[in-house]
């Protein structure tokens, strides 16, 4: 969700045409507002790839230009505009300005330039910090589900106390019909007996 709204609502306005032709001073412009706006904790690495796995921009400037085989799941964020995330492997050579920095997760969104041309960010977050906000989001849930369970618990109890009783009424019923047709079976046996006695 954090990535779709900076992708959204940060990188792709602050994008243009010439950021995917290596112009310097479109780097340059969308470097300010990535600064600014976007590696803001617990954000700490954004990259732009072009389909062909060369990176247009990064926030680590050594990285611009350089060309890494994108990903299966990378390929298919960028083609269809599903976002894809993993842990960071930061044994890679394009992960090395990213080592020491604790475990991180990679997230992908596909954005595209006024132009059209669609480029994959790569965002990098503190893993710590992502788990921390689900366990925070789940405590702030669990008083509600909890709360939701027993209501609705309280609402089935006279249900089941009804349906409860039907059923024993029911099995009542079932037992005195039972018992009535053994008794008329042996009423009528009782009675064809004594008439074949008498008969006879």
């Amino acid at each position: 969700t954090v990535t779709g709204v900076l992708a959204r609502g940060v990188v792709e306005p602050a994008l243009t045409d010439a950021l995917a032709d290596g112009d310097p001073a479109a780097g340059a412009a969308l470097d300010r507002t990535v600064r600014e706006r976007v590696l803001v904790d617990p954000v700490v690495r954004i990259k732009l790839w072009t389909a062909d796995g060369r990176i247009v921009y990064s926030d680590a400037t050594a990285l611009i230009g350089a060309t890494y085989d994108l990903r299966p799941d990378e390929l298919v964020a960028l083609r269809t505009g599903v976002g894809a995330a993993s842990l960071s492997d930061l044994e890679e050579e394009e992960n090395r300005f990213e080592r020491g920095q604790g475990e991180l997760l990679e997230v992908y969104r596909p954005v595209r330039t006024p132009g059209g041309e669609p480029l994959l960010m790569e965002l990098y977050l503190r893993y710590d910090s992502v788990v921390s906000g689900g366990r925070r989001i789940f405590e702030a849930f669990l008083p509600v589900v909890l709360g939701a369970l027993v209501l609705l618990a309280v609402l089935q109890l006279p249900l089941a106390i009804r349906l409860s009783r039907e059923l024993r009424d029911r099995t009542r019923e079932r037992e005195a019909l039972l018992r009535r047709t053994i008794d008329a079976g042996d009423a009528e046996r009782r009675r064809i007996a004594a008439d074949l006695h008498d008969g006879i």
